[in-house]
């Protein structure tokens, strides 16, 4: 077994592959652990009914219309109602959101 020409040229690389394999299996364990996605400040690209324009807008006021336990998964499901005013025209309108 020792006498075949390919025994050292074998073992050498299976040595090589089990360094390499522990120093990836190390520095994936060694990262730090990543941060939670920050959530985005309230307000979206929203288009007031009556004069068309686009604008990004914090809502007036927003309410909980809402709680639903969710059967499928755990948790709870909230149902909002966010009250928009424009900036423009200074209509006023509601739209629902569930979250």
């Amino acid at each position: 077994m020792f006498q075949h020409p390919l025994f050292i040229p074998v073992a050498v690389g299976v040595v090589i592959a089990g360094v390499i394999f522990l120093i990836v299996s190390y520095r994936r364990e060694a990262k730090p652990a990543e941060t939670p996605p920050q959530p985005s400040p309230v307000g979206w690209q929203v288009q007031c009914p009556k004069c068309n324009r686009w604008k990004q807008l914090q809502p007036v006021r927003r309410e909980l219309l809402e709680e639903q336990e969710i059967n499928i998964l755990p948790g709870t499901q909230h149902r909002y109602i966010h009250e928009y005013k424009c900036p423009f025209c200074g209509h006023t309108w509601y739209e629902r959101y569930t979250g």
